[in-house]
């Protein structure tokens, strides 16, 4: 935690995931379990998200996706609210950065939210991020 109050992209996005549990092998690599704490963990999330750092820019991406998941879905029990304008807003900057699950993740925020030609922007960046992917697959199994 420490490491991303430093600006470490890193850091934020281990110490995000770490204290909102949405990756438990996470706490195994921390020495064990971890008591999680949703609030404190988007907070770091989106201090990851909002580091311009291009050395370490899949890190920001990653931590902007998780911390637009979170706020698309929501959370029971009233812990967090769900907050569509702040899944879009992360989620676009993931897209943004290359994320191809943060460019479906906000146009399905969008479609869900009856915004039908704001969505199909994000599904089409998708669409060809996931078909370059295939075609690189396709492209390294014939090379072999």
């Amino acid at each position: 935690m420490k490491a991303c109050d430093a600006d470490d992209a890193v850091g934020c996005d281990f110490a995000g995931k770490l204290l909102t549990g949405c990756e438990p092998s996470l706490s195994a690599q921390a020495g064990g379990p971890i008591k999680t704490d949703v609030v404190r963990g988007l907070a770091y999330l989106e201090h990851g998200c909002q580091l311009k750092s291009s050395a370490q820019m899949f890190e920001s991406s990653e931590s902007c996706y998780a911390a637009a998941f979170f706020y698309a879905a929501g959370l029971k029990g009233g812990v967090l609210a769900r907050d569509d304008e702040k899944a879009i807003a992360l989620g676009s900057r993931a897209c943004e950065l290359g994320q191809m699950r943060a460019c479906k993740l906000v146009g399905d925020v969008y479609q869900r939210a009856g915004k039908p030609e704001q969505a199909e922007p994000f599904h089409r960046r998708f669409a060809q991020m996931e078909r370059q992917i295939k075609e690189q697959v396709s492209l390294e199994m014939q090379r072999t």
